[in-house]
């Protein structure tokens, strides 16, 4: 009879265990199509847009869900160490640390954790450089990375890392041209 309860106590401790390991480690992705400008050039994005930035992405972000129960719809707020200010449509310099709302949000859930992103646009990683095409955002008093991964151009990495479709790849070339950076 000991040996039962002993060995049931010791599944249960087993399953718990599991479930707690999975639940930290499991990581489900998805995907809210959306609609968005696609920008011809560095130009046409710089045009539709209140600041042009470069920035390095630190690790702080907090997830905005809205709606009942969130499941997948929200923003998330990162703070980002501006670098250099490009372009400036506004009445204000921007502090050395700005905050901007990307078009993603990060979910607990019961199991693991939830990050859906909207269209083809990929979360900022932490200590990368980025030049962000922003618009003000009158709903959340912040600025909005414009136009979904069309606002965002990633210094670090490789065009093919980001690169969805033949436009966003030659956006890519025309920024980092534009504004002289490789």
């Amino acid at each position: 009879m000991n040996k039962k309860l002993l060995f049931g106590c010791l599944t249960i401790v087993l399953l718990i265990s599991g479930f707690l390991i999975a639940d930290r480690s499991m990581v489900n992705e998805g995907r809210i199509e959306a609609e968005n400008v696609l920008f011809e050039n560095a130009e046409e994005a710089a045009a539709a847009s209140d600041l042009v930035l470069e920035v390095r992405a630190t690790e702080r972000s907090t997830s905005i869900e809205e709606g009942e129960n969130g499941f997948g719809i929200g923003h998330t707020l990162t703070d980002v160490e501006v670098l250099n200010v490009l372009e400036n449509k506004t009445n204000e310099d921007p502090d050395s640390m700005l905050t901007v709302a990307e078009p993603f949000v990060e979910s607990e859930r019961i199991i693991g954790k939830e990050v859906t992103t909207y269209g083809n646009y990929t979360p900022l990683k932490h200590d990368d450089t980025y030049i962000l095409f922003l618009d003000w955002g009158e709903n959340i008093q912040n600025y909005w990375i414009n136009s979904l991964e069309q606002g965002q151009i990633p210094l670090d990495k490789q065009e093919s890392e980001y690169a969805t479709t033949e436009q966003y790849e030659s956006l890519i070339t025309s920024v980092k041209e534009a504004y002289s950076v490789d």
